[in-house]
């Protein structure tokens, strides 16, 4: 006859067994459910609620591994992650389109999407990875929102490569003296670098446009709606025009021009000049050199890193290609950039079809020097293709 104790044991055990086989599974399932989350990219459809600590989670899983903070600059994999802030922010200063181009170039890294030159040049284009869609989405939301940590050798690194040229997005985006400084005054001030006045002053149409509009909202929106579209009806400083031509269009931002505009109505004149003179040591390049120039004097409108509907000009790619056809001799390139820039004129101009879009380039009478250590820079550089240029 069989034991009682023996059988009761033995039933404990099975079902201490199955207990166990069951967390097994429950949690494989649950690790295979987050896997899929995180790491399958055609499960896009699937709802998905996300925490602060989700994010922060997958930011240091996905992110950090390659992007590490930790590591130093002869052995790091991949440029530090608040570089890769630095440069995306530089090119896109909304939210939404920063993380539409972010997660654009990790799910497909191209050559033709690389924003960062030197970096992969350095580490290689960044491998595919295959992350979830909306995982990526979190992630790049989270990189444009947070400040993040630098490695400690980032500041000697990024001095190196950039000497002490600063831009909007690293000295702070949201700080209406650096938008003026940069979207503004490189025509509506009197500088030294210039040979001559571009456009009138800031004081100027700031004055004329406040004794016409008494309220801040009519203000920022005359302003807003003439810089957005210029036209001759709708000038102000109808001298001015006939003193520098008509405004060129500038396709900046709404949210920006409404920035400035709301800058210009609540500040006196002396603040503002106080103010760009504070910051302008900040930003302008202490020594020039044919990249310094190109990149205060050319890359303002003519940058490859623009969003189509934002060009001011075309794309020095576009420039570069039609010049060296018709010069290939490095002098001749540089003299007939030097020259179409000191006098634009239509029977100098080569690209129609930016004529046609863009019209005929202002006259901006930089000094000759700058135009041609900058030619020489347009010469000697490999430009990019825009990711929409075809």
């Amino acid at each position: 006859m069989s034991n009682p104790k023996y059988k009761n044991m033995v039933l404990i055990k099975s079902l201490s067994l199955i207990t166990l086989l069951f967390i097994f599974i429950t949690a494989c399932n649950q690790n295979n459910n987050t896997q899929n989350r995180s790491d399958n990219p055609s499960d896009t459809n699937q709802i998905v609620q996300y925490n602060k600590q989700d994010i922060e989670q997958l930011y240091r899983n996905k992110c950090l591994i390659c992007h590490d903070l930790g590591t130093s600059e002869a052995n790091a994999i991949a440029p530090p992650m608040v570089s890769v802030q630095r440069r995306y922010k530089m090119s896109y200063d909304k939210k939404e389109d920063f993380v539409k181009a972010m997660v654009a170039f990790t799910e497909n890294p191209h050559e033709d999407k690389v924003l960062m030159t030197k970096a992969k040049e350095k580490f290689n284009i960044m491998p595919k990875l295959g992350y979830n869609q909306k995982d990526l989405e979190q992630i790049a939301s989270y990189i444009f929102e947070n400040e993040l940590p630098q490695p400690a050798w980032y500041d000697e690194h990024f001095k190196k490569e950039h000497g002490s040229f600063k831009t909007v997005q690293n000295v702070g985006s949201n700080n209406p003296d650096v938008l003026l400084y940069n979207k503004c005054v490189i025509c509506h001030q009197k500088s030294k670098l210039q040979t001559k006045q571009l456009a009138p002053l800031i004081s100027e149409f700031t004055s004329v446009y406040k004794q016409k509009y008494k309220s801040k909202e009519d203000f920022v929106k005359a302003i807003t709606n003439f810089v957005s579209q210029p036209q001759k009806d709708k000038a102000l400083l109808s001298d001015a025009v006939n003193t520098y031509n008509l405004m060129p269009k500038m396709n900046y931002n709404v949210e920006t021009i409404k920035a400035i505009a709301s800058y210009l109505y609540d500040n006196s004149k002396e603040n503002i000049s106080k103010n760009i003179a504070k910051i302008s040591p900040q930003l302008a390049p202490q020594e020039q050199n044919p990249e310094s120039v190109y990149n205060s004097r050319c890359k303002i409108c003519h940058d490859v890193d623009r969003p189509r509907n934002e060009m001011l000009a075309p794309p020095m790619v576009n420039i570069k290609k039609k010049y060296s056809r018709v010069y290939p001799n490095k002098e001749d390139f540089i003299k007939g950039i030097v020259n179409f820039t000191k006098e634009p004129e239509l029977d100098k101009a080569m690209m129609f079809g930016a004529l046609k879009q863009f019209e005929l380039m202002p006259q901006l009478n930089y000094p000759e020097n700058e135009l041609k250590m900058a030619a020489e820079y347009i010469y000697n550089t490999e430009f990019k293709k825009p990711e929409w240029f075809k």
